[in-house]
């Protein structure tokens, strides 16, 4: 077993479907092989991938297909995704992904250890010999998408001159992508008189 990550998939509270593990396993023997089960635990130092912690519909993927049930409500140390009956070719191998719905509020950085495997022989039905238990996959850190908004000085209007500064807002992108800002509220202070083409504003 070998750990397997894309630093393209960018894991983001309140996604979807979002890859927390991923494990390629490599039949090295002459017969094909059949997993019938495995078993995945949360590092001890990393966030555990429990609801509380906004993790939900935890499920197994083989590649883009979902092959396990969903735990709806994680909320255990390791997790046993059973009743599988995946088959391997011999000398071949194949790509195990464990994904989650995140709520908005999730975050830390998930890491998953195989825990354990069972697994055997298509035809002779022998159980396989697994290698490589333990092994933990790259770490997947959860990114919020927020941006932190700061009122900085208001500036000076100047009757009949045009082009005044009348507010200044600092926004700061807490996450880690790049965030697309497509509308800005403001309401003007009443106590001032309000911001109005009564009050001989325009052009705002």
């Amino acid at each position: 077993f070998a750990d397997k990550f894309s630093d393209k998939d960018l894991a983001v509270a309140g996604d979807t479907k979002v890859k927390l593990g991923v494990f390629k396993v490599e039949v090295t023997s002459d017969e094909k092989v059949t997993v019938t089960e495995i078993t995945v635990v949360n590092a001890a130092a990393a966030t555990p991938a429990v609801y509380t912690n906004g993790f939900s519909n935890l499920v197994l993927y083989k590649g883009g297909s979902k092959i396990s049930d969903i735990i709806a409500q994680p909320n255990a140390n390791s997790y046993t995704f059973s009743n599988l009956k995946l088959n391997i070719d011999a000398s071949s191998s194949a790509d195990f992904n464990v994904k989650a719905d995140l709520a908005e509020n999730a975050n830390g950085e998930v890491k998953l250890i195989l825990e354990n495997i069972t697994a055997r022989g298509y035809k002779s039905k022998a159980p396989a010999v697994i290698y490589n238990k333990g092994a933990a996959s790259m770490p997947a850190k959860i990114t919020q998408t927020k941006l932190a908004l700061k009122a900085d000085s208001g500036g000076k209007a100047v009757i009949g001159k045009k082009d005044n500064k009348i507010a200044v807002f600092t926004f700061t992108n807490k996450a880690a992508e790049a965030v697309k800002l497509n509308k800005v509220s403001m309401v003007s202070d009443r106590v001032s008189g309000g911001i109005s083409a009564v009050n001989g504003f325009t052009n705002l």
